[in-house]
């Protein structure tokens, strides 16, 4: 363990490593990362990474393949269920940050909605989860 709490041991990995347009997946899909414009790596398991254009506007893949197309209107495709649905959408500025608020259905209960909500970074284009966009490693 080393003295520095905020540094942690090395971890080895393995897997494919896919490269995404503003995005990479680790291992089986696991892990999401992507590189900012300050050259920091944001490194995580779990979250999402998607590339908007100037517009704000894209697709970013979620849980089981869904994909939520942001734009004026927003959709949510679930490839599964073969279904896309609109779904309530918005940015909104908090605490010095934009994020993209969205409504969609409760994982443990389909029959619930609530919000949820990526960041979104305007120097990258891309909209990450809120723990995605906290958590970043220098070169050392």
């Amino acid at each position: 363990m080393p003295d520095d709490p905020r540094k942690c041991d090395a971890l080895d990995f393995e897997g494919k490593l896919e490269v995404q347009e503003g995005a990479f997946i680790v291992g089986s899909g696991g892990f999401s990362a992507y590189v900012d414009k300050a050259g920091k790596l944001h490194f995580c398991l779990g979250g999402f990474v998607g590339r908007v254009d100037s517009d704000k506007q894209g697709t970013i893949r979620l849980y089981n393949l869904e994909e939520l197309k942001v734009g004026k209107k927003c959709s949510l495709t679930d490839p599964l269920k073969k279904t896309t649905n609109d779904v309530p959408c918005r940015f909104e500025e908090k605490d010095g940050a934009t994020l993209f608020i969205y409504t969609a259905a409760v994982r443990s209960d389909w029959s619930k909605t609530k919000e949820y909500g990526l960041v979104y970074l305007a120097n990258e284009k891309l909209l990450v989860s809120p723990i995605l966009a906290a958590i970043s490693f220098d070169k050392q």
